[in-house]
């Protein structure tokens, strides 16, 4: 993606992909907050700390959000820009199901983090509510922006940094909150 970005700079002067991309890590202040709503423990022994707010998490995980909240948008703002089919986006859908899983199932096979509580729907130790959680933001970022047209240009374009980190937060409130609530709740955690 780096090198799409600055190709995209050298060839069309637009920053878009690269400001999407920063403003992916920059979405990453968003992950100590999920974490603790979502019960989500890192190991702190031994890790490269990124951030240390509602809850420490690692360097590592900072890579990711730049691909799936920065990168991931603008492949399908590419895509909604050349026009697709109802079929095409739920195919977007599936891609992004499947790089979270990609990403989610070997590294908690590894136990570099882990999911804590009697969270419901798991597969692998994965909550797959988890997938429609951070779809919603890399999606909704996508569309929001083929709908904002051309409002992101000149000095405006410096909003782009902000965008993932909204709608990142947009889709773990928006879809999450009834699941954090649930996981939260001390009725269910007693189990």
């Amino acid at each position: 993606f780096a090198v799409c970005a600055i190709r995209e700079i050298a060839r069309s002067r637009s920053a878009t992909l690269a400001l999407l991309l920063v403003g992916g890590a920059m979405s990453y202040f968003n992950e100590p907050i999920d974490d603790v709503l979502g019960l989500v423990w890192h190991p702190v022994a031994g890790q490269w700390t990124a951030l240390d707010t509602f809850s420490r998490v690692p360097l590592w995980g900072l890579g990711i959000y730049i691909v799936f909240f920065g990168g991931m948008p603008y492949l399908i703002l590419q895509s909604l820009r050349r026009g697709m089919t109802r079929r095409q986006l739920w195919g977007w859908v599936g891609v992004l199901a499947v790089v979270d899983v990609a990403v989610e199932l070997p590294v908690l096979a590894s136990g570099i983090y882990r999911y804590y509580g009697d969270a419901p729907l798991q597969i692998g130790g994965f909550p797959v509510y988890w997938i429609v959680i951070n779809a919603v933001g890399a999606l909704g970022l996508g569309v929001f922006l083929l709908v904002a047209g051309g409002t992101f240009t000149g000095w405006r374009g410096l909003f782009l940094l902000f965008l993932p980190v909204i709608l990142d937060a947009a889709g773990g409130v928006g879809v999450g909150w009834a699941v954090f609530c649930g996981v939260n709740s001390p009725g269910l955690r007693a189990g």
